[in-house]
């Protein structure tokens, strides 16, 4: 043998390769994962307001069925009927507190003028307390109010896309 060593080293492995940061792919697919998930949660938020405004449309023709029967218990109605849509449309923290001339205020943003707080829609606070409250007055109120989910719909169908009827 020759006294002469070649100058060898082991092998060498790579560096482990680490999961961070991720390539540029992996960042494109989280930001579409990302947008996807929120078009989807608009998506279904409008769905479900839309399907809110069809249901109360319904019931509000229910209660119109039954206004001149029933004209106390149809003003109570029509309240609650106001008061759970506009729960579902707006942010709750805004309107489930609301009561007496602020709620008809709230009520008027959505119209012109001012129906709600002074015109027909007082006799949502002043008519459970009334012997017999006027039942021309009623109808005014229930169109009133068809005006008002109306006016609740317009903006979530700026697209003109029809609205989706609920049925039992």
């Amino acid at each position: 043998m020759s006294s002469h060593v070649l100058p060898l080293k082991d092998l060498q492995l790579p560096e482990p390769s680490h999961f961070w940061p991720p390539a540029f792919g992996w960042w494109g697919l989280a930001a579409v994962l990302i947008m996807l998930g929120f078009l989807a949660f608009r998506w279904w938020q409008r769905s479900n307001r839309l399907a809110c405004l069809a249901l109360a449309k319904k019931q509000l023709q229910a209660i119109k069925r039954i206004h001149t029967e029933q004209p106390i218990e149809s003003i109570q109605a029509v309240s609650i009927l106001l008061k759970r849509v506009a729960i579902t449309v707006s942010p709750t923290q805004h309107v489930a507190g609301l009561i007496g001339l602020a709620w008809l205020v709230y009520l008027d943003k959505s119209l012109t003028g001012k129906p709600f707080s002074e015109g027909v829609g007082q006799c949502l606070l002043v008519a459970p307390y009334c012997e017999a409250p006027d039942v021309s007055q009623l109808t005014e109120l229930i169109n009133l109010t068809e005006r008002w989910l109306s006016a609740q719909a317009a903006p979530l169908l700026k697209h003109n896309r029809p609205v989706k009827k609920y049925n039992d």
